[in-house]
């Protein structure tokens, strides 16, 4: 009797010892995440791509701030080699560049007037009120730095993410609108977070094609095949669009030229019959038919991404009409074919200009 009741006890201390054991145990709840090709987290390679993707481009104002990581709110205040400029959009930056190439001997300088409002990467904005900040802050991403953004593709919005819960069931639907907004959300997500495309989704290649990819290995693809596919122009001259102009300088500097042809609407060629231009080495030029003579100024450059000659003469309501700006169609040593769009119309005028 005595050793059943201590085989009991001993059995009941065993099984006791088992529930307590049990229940020091952190209970572990297992998940499994959905497919790669449906869905990623926080961790996942093609987040980080979406993310490069989604970062601000602050490389187009470089001529500025030279720091292709950050971007300067417009309007702001600059002084150019000592001439002050208010840049209120993105081709106002321009005129720094024709500015710069005024000398090719002195050097260039671009002083910003603070305070400024400055966007980083991430979509973030802060103000700046003085040079020792802005100076730290551009140490950050200067030129010759590795740039994380991708800028030769993005992303054609609206686009739609889907969320998973820790069943694997899509548990919500949400809709991405921006650069922005999907930078910011990929760039909170944990590894514990499973989200996936609605696909397809649409990508914008850097030529304007569009491309569609219907999985999470076919995207990432894409963008990486993407990434050397265009120039970045994260240097620090505008535009990064410089034609060699050397050659027509050449040609113009100290010639004289008749209009053999000008059209805008009608052929007007006959009104330029007996005029000749001549253009001189230091950029003054005249217009002169024999007995009136019109006094101006010439200057050719490859600034914009393409050869242009600008013409400005005073008091001849003919060549005020289409402006002075002409894009060079072709050139030889005696001959020089333009074309200028006027602002106003979109009357596209048509010259040519033969050497005497």
């Amino acid at each position: 009797m005595k050793l059943r009741f201590l085989s009991m006890s001993l059995y009941l201390l065993l099984l006791l010892i088992l529930l307590v054991a049990n229940g020091c145990q952190e209970e572990v709840e297992e998940i499994t995440p959905p497919p790669t090709k449906e869905a990623f987290n926080g961790s996942s390679a093609v987040s980080d791509l979406i993310r490069r993707v989604a970062l601000r481009d602050g490389s187009y104002d470089n001529i500025v701030d030279e720091a292709s990581c950050i971007s300067i709110v417009l309007p702001v205040t600059v002084v150019a080699n000592g001439v002050e400029i208010v840049i209120e959009s993105e081709q106002d930056y321009y005129q720094i560049e024709k500015i710069f190439d005024e000398s090719e001997s002195d050097e260039d300088d671009v002083d910003i007037i603070f305070p400024v409002t400055v966007t980083l990467a991430d979509h973030t904005q802060v103000t700046i009120t003085n040079e020792d900040d802005f100076e730290a802050l551009v140490d950050q991403c200067e030129e010759g730095l590795e740039d994380d953004d991708i800028e030769c593709i993005d992303f054609k919005y609206p686009l739609e993410l889907a969320l998973y819960d820790s069943d694997n069931q899509k548990s919500d639907v949400i809709t991405i609108n921006d650069d922005e907004e999907f930078e910011v959300f990929v760039e909170q997500l944990e590894d514990s977070d499973y989200v996936g495309f609605n696909f397809p989704v649409t990508l914008i290649l850097s030529t304007g094609e569009e491309v569609q990819a219907f999985d999470n290995e076919t995207l990432e693809s894409i963008i990486e095949s993407s990434i050397d596919d265009c120039d970045e122009d994260d240097d620090n001259d505008y535009n990064d669009d410089d034609v060699d102009d050397s050659g027509l300088l050449a040609v113009l500097s100290g010639s004289t030229w008749e209009v053999t042809y000008f059209f805008t609407t009608t052929d007007q060629t006959s009104a330029f019959e007996g005029f000749q231009f001549i253009l001189q080495a230091d950029g003054s030029a005249t217009l002169t038919d024999g007995s009136t003579t019109y006094e101006g100024s010439w200057e050719a450059s490859g600034d914009s991404g393409m050869l242009q000659i600008e013409l400005d003469f005073d008091g001849l309501p003919l060549l005020d009409e289409v402006g002075n700006s002409w894009k060079v169609v072709q050139y030889s040593d005696t001959q020089i074919e333009l074309e200028s769009v006027e602002p106003n119309d979109g009357v596209t005028a048509k010259m040519t200009l033969q050497r005497v």
